[in-house]
């Protein structure tokens, strides 16, 4: 029988316990996670090694980095081999990683989060057997024997690197578990992998021809460690395995003792807090210097004195950079000359008990200098000959009118360009402005009032980070024949398909899709446009505030709306996603049958118009044509107080995709001081007391609801107002449960009017007793 080592006996035992691993968890419907680690790598290269060759190339495919946690979710797995590249400051593979988008990673480097917030000290390659859903030293094992000899298996491979291991066929080690965290944490392999980075850094041109050597190597002393009472957890204990005999076949093992060195997260916070509460810094404004303090910044227990290298990229800023004994200076030379994202480098070498030079460990600390930026300028000239145009306009109660203006010459940047034009709005009665996106403003419609001349006609333009805003004054209306009051259609009518640009959103569960939507014309009908088409990946139309971020599982329902208001030009866009419907009787009616049924509309103060729509029989729309921005968010205090009364819409859903049923209910909150009460009218018979509270969340103000009857879940509900809608406002809500679970952000609809609420819920079918949650 093979012995069996400590580090294979204890794994051995932690499978037993929680029955073996997978290798990495995922949800099928959320394809794969991928996570490398010796200690968790954060902003590390995952990528297909094609060639197998355990290196980078340019042309092989680049997956992403990982997060904090190791990890990187993926569509779907690779068939080729999966290899992690680590990343140092200034290194080779830095510069290859910044040449793909330098805006995306510039200043990203690979940090073993063993040590949070030191950056690795050198650029290797891990790689992993398609088969397992982790990357690490241990998984590199395999990779390299199966590299080594295309004919042997994978399971002869694992079997090779086991034994290397310690292990037996009785007791074999999980290869391709997770030893860092969880069911599976295992110091002994934690050290073993912790020792393999090491010495493959140190033994570059021969570690993969004796791989396993190194392993048993490692293996044998992780056993000499613990057998001498040493504390294997500690990050900072890493023997190092060197060849004496690079030249042979076999490997003659020399271990190094040394104790990494590191970066002193105290002083480093420092010398950064110090840095992120600077004033900001502008190109072409005077900088007054600082002074970080780095004493203590790096310590090495193998060594008395570290001596601290640095290194910067400031040239040509008007910046000097230098050290003076354990301060670094900032000092200016000019007035800053120059913008962007600058990085301070300090380095100071890893020494082992021998005096042997390991590596480098480097901090890095981030400068940003602000481009200055100069608004947009209003040229006066074609100003005033703009008002004598619109001063010849003639304008009179209940006649036709429409006019153009060309504002291209009206706004002007001297540092950029201008981005965008924006005809903001008329405020006459009965007149609408619009602008076709190549800068021609059209003034229409009929004027229902008489008026004095000097009503604004609100321009503006933006160079992208300052919009400038000029009114011209329109003229007089003169008094005519008062038209009969236009009471809107409760209906879809010929009028709305006029090529108007509107948001559109979804009140369904946990599905706040959300986008751009367009209600035009063409020379076959009608058409109702929504996002763009899904094979138009240049500019995205359309989001869902439910979710995650990209690359995180983290919600930001405002991030992903502050990008949809960057997106612009979405009447002039070509790949609209559009369907074509026809008009019968105040509904739409679409090729797939669905049916568009208007249930409110409300006109804004500028004309716009605000709709809450049902598609088919259970799907509800809110849509909007002013000029409110997506990320809009309103004072909660302005809406909730002592002695409010709020009617709300809820939704559930019961199934997925397409089988998917929604049902809703309406109830009413009585907000007194710091309590509330709930009363569920549609259906009757629930109720709940509960708490309530405002607090300020960055720049919006949060509502939170802590629900404390018997009846109810314990939820604690969040909700910002995103924006007020005629007799409703709209919310964006979330919940989360007293296990800690936080359920997706999603649209609310609220109202202060029963009758309001009622007249929407009772179009949509009601949650029955005994439907589920």
């Amino acid at each position: 029988m093979n012995k069996v080592s400590l580090l294979a006996a204890s794994v051995a035992i932690a499978l037993t316990g929680c029955g073996g691993s997978d290798g990495g968890s995922n949800s099928a419907n959320d394809g794969v996670v991928i996570t490398g680690f010796d200690g968790y790598f954060k902003h590390a290269v995952v990528f297909e090694d094609t060639n197998n060759n355990g290196q980078w190339d340019t042309q092989e495919t680049f997956l992403g980095l990982t997060d904090e946690k190791g990890q990187l979710k993926l569509d779907a797995k690779p068939e080729s081999t999966l290899a992690l590249q680590t990343i140092t400051p200034n290194g080779a593979k830095q510069k290859q990683l910044i040449a793909l988008d330098a805006k995306e990673y510039a200043g990203k480097y690979t940090v073993d989060m063993d040590h949070p917030g030191q950056a690795m000290a050198h650029e290797i390659v891990f790689r992993a057997p398609t088969s397992s859903n982790v990357i690490s030293p241990i998984t590199d094992l395999v990779a390299i024997e199966m590299a080594k000899d295309p004919a042997i298996s994978e399971e002869d491979a694992k079997a090779k690197v086991n034994q290397a291991l310690g292990g037996s066929e009785e007791a074999p080690i999980d290869l391709y578990s997770d030893f860092v965290e969880g069911a599976t944490k295992n110091a002994e392999l934690h050290k073993t992998a912790q020792i393999l980075t090491d010495s493959k850094a140190q033994n570059p041109t021969n570690y993969e021809k004796k791989a396993t050597e190194f392993a048993q190597a490692a293996n044998q002393e992780v056993e000499r460690l613990v057998a001498s009472g040493e504390n294997i957890n500690d990050p900072n204990l890493r023997p190092i395995i060197t060849d004496a005999t690079p030249d042979s076949d076999t490997l003659a093992p020399e271990t190094a003792v040394n104790n990494k060195l590191t970066v002193n997260k105290i002083v480093e916070k420092a010398a950064k807090d110090k840095l992120e509460n600077l004033p900001k810094i502008v190109q072409g404004v005077d900088f007054d210097g600082l002074e970080l303090d780095i004493e203590g910044l790096f310590a090495d227990k193998d060594q008395n004195l570290v001596t601290t290298k640095l290194t910067h990229n400031f040239a040509g800023t008007g910046i000097e950079v230098v050290q003076t004994g354990n301060l670094i200076v900032l000092q200016p030379t000019a007035i800053v000359e120059k913008a962007g994202d600058f990085e301070i480098v300090l380095t100071a070498q890893d020494i082992d008990s021998s005096g042997k030079v390991l590596g480098t460990v480097s901090t890095v600390f981030q400068f940003e200098i602000e481009s200055a930026n100069l608004p947009p300028m209003v040229v006066e000239t074609e100003q005033a000959h703009l008002q004598s145009i619109v001063d010849g306009w003639y304008l009179q109660q209940g006649e036709v009118f429409e006019q153009t203006l060309d504002i291209s010459s009206l706004f002007q940047d001297k540092d950029g360009h201008i981005t965008d034009y924006s005809a903001d709005y008329v405020d006459i009665e009965g007149l609408t402005v619009s602008e076709d996106g190549n800068a021609i403003i059209t003034i229409k419609g009929t004027p229902t009032k008489a008026g004095e001349a000097g009503a604004t006609l609100a321009i503006s333009a933006t160079d992208g980070h300052t919009a400038v805003q000029i009114a011209l004054s329109m003229p007089t209306v003169i008094e005519g024949v008062t038209p009969p009051p236009v009471v809107p259609t409760l209906g879809f009518t010929h009028e709305h398909f006029n090529g108007q640009e509107w948001k559109m959103g979804s009140f369904a569960q946990k599905d706040g899709e959300i986008g751009y939507a367009m209600l035009m014309q063409d020379s076959e009908g009608l058409l109702f446009c929504w996002g763009s088409n899904h094979d138009e990946m240049s500019q995205e139309y359309k989001a869902n505030i439910s979710d995650f971020l990209k690359d995180t599982w983290e919600h930001d329902a405002y991030a992903i709306l502050a990008d949809l208001d960057q997106q612009t030009g979405y009447t002039e866009y070509n790949n609209k996603d559009c369907n074509d419907v026809e008009l019968k009787d105040g509904k739409l009616y679409n090729s797939y049958g669905d049916e568009y049924e208007m249930l409110y509309q409300h006109k804004t103060e500028h004309n716009g118009t605000q709709m809450i729509v049902k598609i088919s029989d259970d799907e509800l729309f809110w849509m909007d044509s002013s000029n409110t921005p997506f990320a809009e968010s309103l004072s909660v205090a302005e809406h909730i107080k002592q002695g409010t009364v709020e009617h709300d819409l809820m939704v559930e859903s019961n199934g997925t995709g397409d089988d998917t049923v929604l049902k809703y209910s309406s109830g009413a909150y009585e907000y007194d001081t710091d309590t509330y009460n709930y009363t569920s009218f549609m259906p009757t018979g629930f109720q709940t007391p509960g708490n309530w509270e405002i607090q300020n969340d960055e720049d919006r103000e949060l509502l939170i609801l802590e629900e404390t009857g018997s009846e109810s879940d314990y939820k604690t509900r969040h909700r910002y107002i995103n924006r007020d809608f005629g007799d409703f406002y709209i919310g964006i809500r979330w919940s989360k449960e007293q296990n800690g679970h936080e359920s997706a952000p999603e649209y609310g609809l609220y109202s202060n009017s029963k009758e309001a609420m009622t007249s929407i819920a009772s179009s949509l079918p009601i949650l029955e007793p005994g439907d589920d949650d």
